[in-house]
């Protein structure tokens, strides 16, 4: 049975050599431009009848034999064709990442975000941000384009700082209250808590303490309560003296 089903397998790969390759490019063209990837499903046809699907199967296949001519390559390639099956993963994420922006407006996804397809889309961005080794230069400036969040703290940080400037703006200081709550989402409160505690812990950069301070940011919680930054002693690690200074 197994037989019979790979070689009608065969046989549909062979089929699609009567139609001609510059109709067949067309119709991936066309598909493309339709679903922004060329993830063709099982079995799908186009509205002449023609089975993309095995086309598809067909050409990786014509690929792997070396029987691709470089302009073909070249032209399929542009249309970002998925040669290597080993790809499809990535570009099923991408194809939902571009979704996910087009609803949401960015590409910051929750760790577990599924798509209304079940596709761990959450995951799949962790992943990309975690990848082990030099990330592929096409998929890396295809996701940049996308204004893809390579370092989400960093991002997170950015999103706080631009928030307090509008506060202060609105409000003429950086006294912000507990949980403030700001675009929907952001505890700008608590944001600005962590700014005194990373401070306070010695965690906070040079380069981010002189852009608050620059905005007049308020180290005391209140108007004239002590700030006490712990500093490490010299020649040690993981330790540190209290130094209290009267705001």
């Amino acid at each position: 049975m197994k037989d019979v089903q790979l070689k009608s397998y065969d046989i549909k790969l062979e089929e699609t050599n009567a139609v001609p390759w510059e109709e067949w490019f067309e119709e991936i063209a066309e598909f493309r431009a339709k679903h922004g990837n060329c993830i063709v499903p099982h079995g799908f046809k186009t509205k002449t009848g023609h089975s993309l699907w095995h086309w598809v199967e067909k050409v990786r296949r014509d690929y792997a034999e070396g029987n691709v001519s470089e302009e073909q390559y070249k032209r399929l390639d542009e249309l970002h064709f998925i040669w290597d099956m080993e790809d499809l993963t990535w570009e099923i994420g991408f194809a939902a990442l571009q979704n996910y922006y087009d609803e949401f407006g960015d590409c910051v996804v929750p760790l577990g975000y599924r798509t209304k397809g079940r596709f761990s889309l959450g995951l799949w961005v962790s992943n990309q941000r975690d990848y082990d080794g030099v990330y592929p230069r096409d998929k890396y400036h295809r996701l940049a384009a996308l204004g893809f969040i390579w370092n989400l703290l960093e991002y997170r940080w950015e999103r706080g700082f631009a928030e307090l400037k509008v506060y202060k703006a609105t409000h003429g200081d950086c006294l912000v209250p507990k949980k403030y709550i700001v675009d929907g989402d952001m505890d700008l409160g608590a944001w600005v808590t962590k700014q005194r505690a990373d401070l306070h812990f010695n965690f906070l950069t040079e380069e981010k303490m002189h852009r608050l301070n620059e905005i007049g940011f308020s180290w005391a919680a209140t108007e004239g309560s002590p700030l006490i930054v712990m500093l490490p002693k010299d020649g040690s690690e993981g330790q540190g003296d209290a130094r209290s200074n009267q705001s």
